[in-house]
């Protein structure tokens, strides 16, 4: 797969087969106590997210980053998505546009939340 852009090349990873699902993650969120969902999506999907974020989305490279935020608000502002590596570090964000994203991301998404007992 060739990159178009910096961003993306520093995500690159061993290719994997052409239709990766995200299960995977999703299988080991639930083994970890989470509630999880794997759901396919468009830019309109993602931007009605909302409470749902962060989320984790797949690349078409194989590679898997947490969306932290879509922003879409300012009219000033290009769109752009907020992303962050689990392999970095804690502080470090990524702001990609949103035509950079289109071109990695499968439309995949796996959103996640804590399971709560009564004892919680």
């Amino acid at each position: 797969m060739a990159c178009s852009s910096p961003w993306l090349r520093s995500f690159r990873t061993t290719p994997c087969p052409a239709r990766t699902s995200i299960i995977p993650n999703w299988s080991i969120a639930r083994r970890a106590g989470l509630k999880a969902k794997a759901i396919r999506l468009d830019w309109d999907g993602l931007t009605h997210l909302g409470s749902a974020l962060p989320a984790i989305v797949r690349l078409k490279s194989g590679a898997s980053l947490v969306l932290v935020s879509v922003n879409n608000e300012n009219q000033q502002a290009p769109l752009s998505v907020t992303l962050r590596d689990p392999n970095a570090a804690a502080d470090a964000l990524l702001q990609v546009d949103w035509l950079q994203f289109q071109d990695a991301w499968t439309g995949d998404a796996l959103l996640a939340r804590r399971s709560y007992d009564l004892e919680d």
